[in-house]
């Protein structure tokens, strides 16, 4: 009986080559194109916007460094107001 089993089953494999086979190879084909298509297209957006953000870093930055030199314009004058005025009262 075991051999009865063993030798009745036996792997077969068709190699006949049907309408849907093909139809869905080509969908498989096609899905994958059109996902690497827009792939490709939302990496050059980020890329693009990441150009864009560091950019404007950069001008946040130059504004920052002139403001705070503004700043400290402004505190050394006071400063300066400050010692002239202490030093009247002596």
């Amino acid at each position: 009986m075991a051999d009865e089993r063993r030798s009745g089953f036996r792997l077969h494999l068709d190699p006949t080559i049907n309408a849907g086979h093909m139809l869905t190879t080509l969908m498989i084909i096609v899905g994958v194109v059109v996902w690497g298509v827009r792939l490709e297209s939302r990496v050059d957006l980020e890329a693009t916007l990441r150009a864009r953000m560091e950019q404007q870093w950069e001008r946040d930055q130059a504004r920052d460094a002139a403001s705070f030199e503004e700043i400290k314009a402004a505190l050394r004058r006071i400063e300066e107001k400050l010692d002239a005025k202490q030093d009247r009262r002596r």
